[in-house]
């Protein structure tokens, strides 16, 4: 989409344009917050409330007024709003292509459908046919479906439109923006590998870097070149890994979204003039160009989407963001279906659990049906002292605050994460939430569903010491957090209680190195968690996973045989019946789970018969170091033979019974311990 150009403007310059331009700024950023203070609740995203005081703003409301059309279109404004409109729409097309990678979306690639060039002298199909990519990014963005197959579809089938529609001159273009790509990708990779002690890039080199996009984007428009594309691309194909665009993110996300996407979002209405619609020509012209352009691509789509084999839904949803042309006619809810790639959360307070962590996160890549999606996220306090100010106006030569925002902290787990993506090529996201504990966990809560996470893991807040106790962190406010999300959290969570200090730590899986991980059946939708959750672990190759089921012993004959029919092929066997016996249910979700996974030999299955918690607790001593990982469900309220007394032990409630009983330095076990907690139900957080 071209840059907007105001050409209404007047015949004298009554005052400055700059300050005429500043003024409108501020008005449309005003404006804008007023509308979404009014369209939030209604679900609307955040670009209508901006466009409508574009539209407020402009000739169709108080620029028809005279004193204020003076103000604001003057006639020396229009080389203004354009030059303005230029430069917010190269950064966001660059801080999109940052928050993209390419590596995140490299299985996107095979979903979208093959571009044929043909030559056509009908310009006016190519207008129709053209699509506005930072407004579809934008609205992918906002309407959640960034992770999802559809949303993918629709940025990379955008971009596709947006090159194929200047196609005619683009030859030697193409062939100095690569060549200008892959310096920027080289140059970046050369600053990462200096000063590997720097955790990010300083303030002048920011700039500097910043000075260069700017001065090759302009490059490009003083060619007559369109630099959106270009933009993309260079954000897209900088290496996910080191300083480089860890430092740019940080930097850009604020002004991007809070100034600049407003901004340019703004102007779009500014151009509208509905006033000069009311007649029934121009009213007839808009109604044909509507139905030509929308009814050309949903028929369009939907016939490649029917070749392609995308269900009609996704098709039509697809077609509708791809009508988006600079103004936004028709918003549509997320209907996407459930997408296989699982999306994880890990969070870490500081750099003493990441190694266990990014191990953990290592075992679950193993699956290529099903792919990982990751991201870590660092948890850091703000001081109370500090909470009016917002995360951009921390001062960074602040030595108090540095100890934990730009400390070794950061630096350490930065190390971790780049070795991490070296050994295993596995791209690990990482980001930054800085907050007050009172607040923290709503902050991790929405993450998670912007995100659309499956899965959220915390650290636990207490660490192994040399001799093999467990010592509680410092910071009360860990434990508080993770208490508050196992209650909030808007997916399944898992508690990881580290014990990196013994020799049957977590690593992270390579060749020639095999992992023994054991899951602890007793019952529960907690525990049926863990077991599905399991599966997906035992995918690595260089996993050995062994299910251990408890059997309560006077119900051994009942109980221990295990009906090995096989199941429906299209049976969700994570579907439960709130009405059915919980014991018939495990039972069936064994059965299930033994046929297909146990019987192949892909899974080890145990059972073990207990009376009561002390025979429990033998059977876990025994077990000693065998395991570097023990999975179990944080399980239910109700009280369990097999754990009847392990509550006058329990010093961790959040963990359960097992977890707890795992977690304590009382009982020597060699292995790490995740605890599982699935998806509370709205009942459940009325009750707390």
């Amino acid at each position: 989409m071209e840059a907007p150009e105001i050409e209404i403007c007047g015949d004298e310059d009554t005052f400055n344009p700059v300050f005429s331009m500043g003024t409108q700024m501020f008005c449309l950023l005003v404006i804008a917050q007023l509308f979404q203070l009014v369209l939030k609740p209604l679900g609307q995203p955040r670009p209508i409330a901006q466009i409508l005081a574009g539209v407020v703003l402009g000739p169709t409301a108080l620029s028809s007024i005279g004193y204020v059309r003076d103000f604001f279109l003057m006639r020396s404004s229009a080389e203004y709003y354009k030059t303005a409109t230029m430069g917010c729409r190269q950064i966001i097309m660059f801080m999109m292509g940052l928050q993209d990678g390419l590596p995140f979306h490299e299985a996107s690639f095979a979903d979208v459908p093959e571009v044929y060039q043909f030559s056509t002298p009908l310009i006016f199909m190519m207008i129709i046919a053209n699509t506005a990519s930072p407004l579809v990014v934008r609205m992918v963005s906002e309407l959640k479906l960034t992770s999802t197959r559809l949303g993918q579809l629709a940025t990379y089938s955008s971009l596709i439109n947006d090159i194929g529609g200047g196609i005619g001159s683009l030859v030697g273009a193409v062939i100095v923006d690569l060549v200008a790509t892959l310096l920027f990708n080289r140059v970046t990779i050369i600053i990462n590998n200096s000063h590997r002690e720097r955790s990010y890039l300083t303030n002048a080199e920011v700039l500097l870097t910043l000075a260069v996009f700017i001065v090759y984007a302009n490059a490009n428009e003083s060619l007559g070149q369109n630099s959106m594309v270009p933009c993309f691309f260079v954000g897209l194909m900088l290496p996910r890994d080191g300083k480089t665009t860890r430092t740019l993110l940080l930097k850009l996300h604020y002004p991007v979204y809070v100034f600049v996407l407003p901004i340019y979002f703004g102007y779009i209405g500014f151009q509208a003039d509905i006033l000069n619609l009311w007649n029934l020509r121009s009213a007839a012209m808009l109604v044909a160009i509507s139905f030509a352009i929308i009814g050309g691509k949903i028929g369009g789509t939907l016939f490649a989407c029917r070749r392609l084999k995308i269900p009609p839904l996704e098709g039509a949803v697809l077609a509708l963001l791809l009508c988006v042309k600079g103004f936004t006619d028709l918003l549509v809810i997320d209907m996407t279906s459930p997408r296989a790639e699982s999306i994880i959360l890990s969070c870490v307070h500081n750099p003493r659990h990441v190694w266990t962590m990014v191990g953990l996160i290592g075992t679950l890549t193993g699956s290529e049906k099903t792919p990982v999606l990751p991201s870590l996220v660092q948890l850091m306090e703000l001081p109370e002292t500090r909470n009016d100010l917002t995360f951009n106006e921390l001062d960074e030569d602040d030595e108090e605050f540095s100890k934990g925002l730009h400390g070794n902290d950061a630096v350490e787990i930065n190390d971790v994460v780049d070795d991490f993506v070296a050994k295993t090529g596995v791209t690990l996201r990482e980001g930054k939430i800085v907050s007050p504990y009172t607040s923290m966990y709503e902050d991790v809560c929405n993450l998670a569903e912007d995100l659309h996470s499956s899965f959220i893991i915390l650290s636990f807040h207490k660490h192994q010491r040399i001799d093999g106790r467990m010592e509680s962190d410092k910071r009360e406010g860990i434990r508080t957090t993770n208490q508050k999300i196992l209650r909030h959290a808007p997916c399944s969570v898992a508690v990881l209680v580290d014990k990196g200090g013994t020799a049957g730590s977590l690593q992270v899986p390579v060749q020639d190195f095999v992992q023994h991980v054991a899951t602890l059946f007793f019952g529960g939708p907690d525990d049926r968690e863990a077991l599905a959750y399991s599966r997906r672990i035992s995918t690595h190759p260089h996993v050995n996973l062994t299910v251990i089921r408890f059997v309560h012993a006077p119900t051994r004959e009942r109980d221990s045989t295990i009906n090995m029919t096989a199941a429906k092929d299209d049976e969700d066997f994570m579907s439960i019946s709130t009405d059915a016996n919980e014991r018939d249910i495990d039972s069936a979700f064994i059965s299930d789970f033994f046929n297909r996974y146990v019987t192949s030999g892909q899974i080890g299955f145990v059972e073990k018969y207990v009376d009561h918690g002390a025979d429990t607790v033998n059977v876990l001593k025994d077990m000693g170091d065998m395991y570097s990982l023990f999975i179990v469900g944080k399980g239910g309220r109700d009280d369990c033979p097999m754990t009847t007394g392990l509550s006058d032990w329990e010093e961790c409630p959040e963990l359960g019974k097992i977890g707890d009983l795992l977690a304590s330095s009382d009982l020597y076990a060699g292995g790490s311990v995740l605890v599982i907690q699935q998806r509370s139900s709205m009942s459940e957080l009325a009750d707390d």
